[in-house]
């Protein structure tokens, strides 16, 4: 196999893997978006529920039965919970 076709297969395996890399980076897109979407609906969820039980909005406390932990301090917490400040 001369030098040339071997460079040939060279620069196909690499345009493989660049094909293979943006799906998967689209998929990761499309997953982000999907996810983000979701927190939204459960958070505007969240809040009819909190107007339907006459609790102000965005106070941001849990409610006593919600189980949290509130000796945590924030660098205790996970990576989501400081993601998304809670």
């Amino acid at each position: 196999m001369s030098q040339i076709d071997n460079l040939k297969l060279q620069v196909k395996q690499k345009d493989f893997q660049l094909e293979n890399m943006q799906k998967l980076l689209d998929q990761s897109q499309q997953l982000q978006f999907m996810a983000e979407n979701k927190i939204k609906q459960l958070e505007n969820k969240s809040d009819d529920i909190q107007k339907q039980n006459g609790e102000p909005e965005g106070t941001g406390q849990p409610s006593s039965n919600d189980n949290v932990d509130e000796s945590t301090d924030k660098t205790e917490r996970g990576f989501w919970s400081r993601l998304f400040k809670q």
